[in-house]
């Protein structure tokens, strides 16, 4: 099973989504191969923090760029769970990793450049699927704003409601929150660290998108 996580706008926290269902899924016993595909390789040196914490279960770790389409196809085969950290832009490793993908995730932030994001993101998941290639979409509606709902745009919800029309999902809406930050400064997803009052909600926030990722 392969999950990109994805978009054309950077900043959105799309690493950090990566690498928590990469650890969620790891400590349910899965083995699982993270993949950084954006030339910044954050995700990449959240794992290398990993080994070097020796934080267990153990993440196998890659990056790939260019044209990595049957290299992906490779290790999806190759492995239980294979996650893909895309970077953002309009690049070859985000084609291809969508379409060599069964869970695409799409995180956007509330904002205008975001919107233009997403009508771009909503074009070519139209384009793959009609060019047969089918796999799941799942949109979040990431790093919002725990005291100012009013940065849930209106056009924002508009084109969470296009892809809402196209593919019958809802937006999974994850709050900005200090515990994710914490979490990889360790090394660690947010399900990793002990349940606290600063953590609950994060880890509430991460379980609910793993379960509609691996459903």
């Amino acid at each position: 099973m392969l999950i990109a996580v994805a978009t054309r706008k950077g900043g959105v926290g799309k690493t950090t989504i990566a690498t928590n269902l990469a650890a969620h899924r790891a400590s349910q016993g899965h083995a699982v191969k993270f993949i950084d595909a954006d030339t910044d390789e954050y995700g990449y040196m959240w794992g290398m923090l990993r080994r070097h914490k020796e934080v267990t279960p153990n993440i196998l770790l890659a990056k790939m760029t260019g044209a990595i389409y049957s290299d992906l196809m490779a290790e999806r085969d190759a492995h239980d769970t294979v996650i893909v950290d895309v970077g953002g832009k309009n690049s070859p490793e985000l084609i291809y990793a969508v379409g060599a993908c069964d869970v695409l995730v799409v995180p956007a932030e509330a904002g205008q450049f975001d919107v233009w994001s997403l009508t771009a993101m909503s074009t070519m998941i139209r384009e793959m699927h009609a060019s047969g290639k089918t796999f799941k979409v799942i949109p979040v509606m990431n790093k919002i704003s725990s005291d100012d709902r009013s940065t849930l745009t209106a056009n924002l919800e508009t084109e969470f409601e296009k892809l809402e029309e196209v593919f019958g999902l809802k937006p999974h809406k994850i709050v900005k929150r200090n515990a994710f930050s914490w979490a990889a400064a360790e090394g660690r997803g947010v399900t990793e660290m002990k349940r606290s009052r600063d953590t609950e909600k994060a880890q509430d926030e991460l379980l609910e998108l793993y379960g509609r990722v691996f459903a």
